[in-house]
């Protein structure tokens, strides 16, 4: 399993929307415990009010935020993730002119801190450097792989070629799940085998890599029953012609 599929899944969405809901009153106690331990005063002697009414509109307005982006994640909401990284960016930026005195007042401050950073820099890498989580989203190039197993003897109709050898689907290289049934210079369509098809697959834009020369971009189009239709980008005349050669090295293997 890769780390970008686990931003997707929907328990790990809800549990991060389930923190931030959370991480408001886990600092504000954090906070009161500080200087409950700073001038040794019982619980009852914390000047609750007090220190509500002197916190700053930012932080107010970052306690909001947080409710609201982590409602949002409750629902599963994967595009929630952006709003998280801001989050922790202006989280950190506030913190950063202070932290030198918070962690002489309490020196956990400086762990919770680094914490944020490390949340922060995680997300980062993965919805910015790896770009996975874009709203048309895109997987390693599918490995398309011949296997000695001979099918029956090769249907070919006007359009679409149902080839003589197996050709096995493996997306993000995470094992097989579906195999060639036909293909056409409009696309592919795929039979799922017993293994469950990539996550959010409808949503996914594949590079099918038919060979070291040969790669066609594809979107998800329609499924019937165990089949996944394919539809290929416009091709141009180049990939038009490699598709053509693949495909006669094929059915005349």
């Amino acid at each position: 399993m890769n780390t970008v599929k686990l931003l997707e899944r929907k328990w790990i969405i809800r549990i991060f929307g389930l923190a931030l809901i959370l991480a408001p009153f886990f600092n504000l106690l954090f906070l009161f415990y500080t200087i409950k331990s700073q001038y040794q005063m019982t619980w009852a002697e914390v000047p609750f009010k007090q220190i509500m009414n002197a916190g700053k509109f930012s932080k107010y307005l970052m306690i909001f935020a947080s409710f609201v982006i982590g409602g949002i994640m409750l629902k599963g909401s994967a595009k929630a993730w952006k709003a998280v990284m801001a989050l922790l960016f202006f989280h950190v930026v506030l913190q950063v002119p202070t932290i030198g005195t918070d962690i002489k007042q309490n020196w956990m401050w400086g762990p919770l801190f680094l914490l944020n950073v490390g949340i922060f820099v995680f997300i980062a890498d993965q919805l910015v450097f790896r770009n996975s989580l874009n709203e048309v989203k895109k997987t390693e190039p599918a490995q398309v792989t011949s296997s000695p197993v001979r099918a029956a003897k090769a249907q070919v109709d006007e359009k679409a070629y149902t080839l003589p050898q197996k050709i096995n689907i493996d997306f993000d290289r995470t094992g097989s799940w579906a195999e060639l049934k036909s293909i056409s210079q409009t696309g592919v369509l795929l039979k799922k085998n017993n293994t469950p098809p990539p996550e959010n697959i409808e949503l996914k834009t594949v590079d099918f890599m038919f060979d070291a020369q040969t790669t066609i971009q594809a979107q998800f189009k329609f499924k019937k029953g165990h089949d996944y239709f394919f539809e290929f980008r416009p091709l141009t005349e180049q990939q038009s012609e490699l598709l053509n050669n693949w495909l006669d090295r094929k059915l005349g293997s």
